[in-house]
Order: structure tokens, then sequence, then C-alpha cells
């Protein structure tokens, strides 16, 4: 375990340097009289629905590598899915995957490509939902007449993303597309090397998905459209524990925004992106319909990051000391 113990020392100083951050913003902005003034049960609402989201994915994720063999304990994965979630504060996207599938190999001795498989499976279906929703929310506006080019554009182009995500994590369903995306990163590797890799990858990828019923996909697919429900509601509450009411739409478009930008590959969940462009959108009063303050602003993002990015990481660093720790030294 020494090689683990050192891999988690990162999103420990991070989540550190993380909230030392967040505190200096609210100082900055002059959003502490605002936080100070939050609604605690409103505010407990926004981290608890987040962390349901959370629950809800690691839940289809285990679901996924214990019906591939039912050798394995759902506990067992489950648990230490969880203790790995503080991984995703990490410089690489994939700082969470990375951690799980550590931790699976070494205690249950579970392949790093078992592991990225499930995951990708339940992003792939993630992104799909978040695809669909953003289409119907387009076509909500458009029939309705009250289409806004301001609203539209981080919402088309956050569409764009997602399908494109979802795209790829789903399409090697057929095998045959699978192992042509293979293909493709093999010849690309000839210049790139460390793509090399990700072509061998993909032929494991696609047979794994071989092997995946559509029943499963299909509760898979509903079990990731509550943990969008869930994300959604935490931003929610973070906005009326502060007592702004947003419009419907524009709540929707900052969410999808988030969403994408929050999966931006080299910075730990989106950080500073997710900040810098969420303040902008925030300080259009044609998309607010009402002029937030910088304070107000503030205060939203911070206490956003709080659920979002905060709180999920210090249970599940609790969590890995406590499960780790009951691990080595059994009763």
């Amino acid at each position: 375990m020494k090689g683990v113990e050192h891999y988690i020392k990162t999103p420990l100083v991070l989540l550190a340097v993380l909230s030392l951050a967040l505190a200096v913003f609210a100082v900055l902005t002059g959003a502490m009289h605002s936080l100070k003034k939050a609604n605690a049960f409103f505010l407990t609402l926004s981290v608890l629905f987040f962390l349901f989201s959370v629950l809800v994915w690691l839940f289809s994720w285990s679901l996924l590598l214990v019906k591939h063999s039912k050798k394995r304990s759902f506990a067992s994965v489950f648990c230490w899915g969880f203790a790995s979630v503080f991984g995703s504060l990490t410089p690489i996207q994939l700082g969470s995957d990375a951690l799980r599938s550590v931790f699976l190999r070494e205690h249950l001795g579970i392949s790093f490509s078992e592991s990225f498989s499930a995951s990708m499976i339940v992003k792939g279906l993630k992104f799909s939902v978040l695809a669909l929703a953003s289409t119907l929310i387009i076509s909500w506006a458009l029939i309705g007449g009250w289409a806004d080019a301001v609203l539209f554009l981080p919402l088309l182009s956050g569409l764009l993303v997602v399908v494109l995500a979802a795209l790829f994590f789903l399409l090697p369903l057929k095998k045959s597309v699978g192992y042509k995306i293979s293909r493709f990163f093999e010849r690309l590797s000839r210049k790139v090397h460390f793509l090399k890799p990700l072509g061998e990858y993909f032929v494991k990828y696609s047979d794994y998905l071989s092997h995946v019923r559509s029943g499963m996909l299909v509760v898979v697919f509903a079990m990731a459209a509550f943990s969008w429900f869930f994300e959604f509601f935490s931003l929610f509450f973070a906005f009326l524990s502060l007592g702004i009411k947003m419009p419907v739409l524009s709540l929707l478009a900052l969410f999808v925004l988030l969403a994408v930008l929050e999966r931006t590959p080299f910075l730990p969940r989106g950080i500073l992106l997710v900040e810098t462009v969420g303040f902008a959108f925030l300080s259009f009063p044609l998309i607010t319909s009402a002029s937030l303050s910088v304070p107000q602003i503030a205060s939203v993002l911070v206490l956003f990051d709080l659920s979002r990015l905060v709180m999920p990481a210090v249970l599940s660093a609790a969590f890995y000391a406590f499960y780790s720790q009951r691990k080595r030294h059994p009763r």
C-alpha cells in the first residue's frame, strides 16, 4: 500500500489548498456577510443532494462490476468506490477512476481495464441523459417562443460537448466501431507514442460492453438520470440558501454549463474555470432576470463548491481512513 499512501497525498493537499482559496475568495469579494446569513437547512440539503448524486453514480458502477462477476461483494466494491471519491481532486480528470482501480486491484483482484470500463459505461449513459435534457430544454424554449441567444450559446456548446462524450463512450457497444476506434489510436500512436495503450484498451472495452445486457444499461441510464436530478437540486438549494430565485431556464443553462466545464481535462473538477465562467454567466442581468451583486454571486459559487467539492472529498477521505484501517485490522 506504500504507492497508494503516496498517491493520496496530492488530493488531500489540494483539498486543503481549495478550502483556503475559497475562504480567501469569499473575503476578497465581500461574500463573508452573505455566507454567514445563509440558510443552514437549505445549505444542508445542497450538500446532501450532491452526496446522493455521488452515491447513485457509485451504486450503478458497483452494480455493473458485480453483475459482470458475481464472486465479488457489492458492499466491498461500493465502499472502495466511495473511499476513492476524494481522488477527483487531482490535476487530471481520471484521478478518482485511477484511485478506484488501484484499490479494487489490490483488495478485490479487479483489473484496471474492468474498473475503467464500468466507469466509462456509467459516464457515457450519464452524458447521454444530460444531452437529452439539454435538447429538451432548448426545444421547450423554442416552442415557447422565449429563446434567448445569450442563454442558447452555452446550452448549444454544452450540448455539443456532452453528445460527443456520450458517443465516444457508448459507440463501442457495437464491436466493429470499438475496433475502429482502437485502430485509430494505434495509427495515431505511431506519432504520439503515449496513445498506444488506448488502442489496446478499446478492444478490451468493446469486449466488456458485449457482456453487458440491455436491461442493465436501462437500469444504469435511469440511475444516471437520478444522479443528474440530485446534482441539479444541489445547485438549486445553493441559490435558495441565499434567498436567490433564478428563472428555471437560466438555472438549467447554468447547470449544463457547469456540468460540462467541471469535466475539463487537466483541471481538478474544472476548478477555476467553473468559478470564472459561472461568475461571468451570473453577472448578466439578462440571464438572471435580476441584478446580482458581486458578493451574492461569489457566495453562491462558494456554497456550490462546498457541496460539489469540499464535503464529498472530506467525507470520502474520512471514510477511506476508517475503512482501510478496518481492513488492515479486522476484529
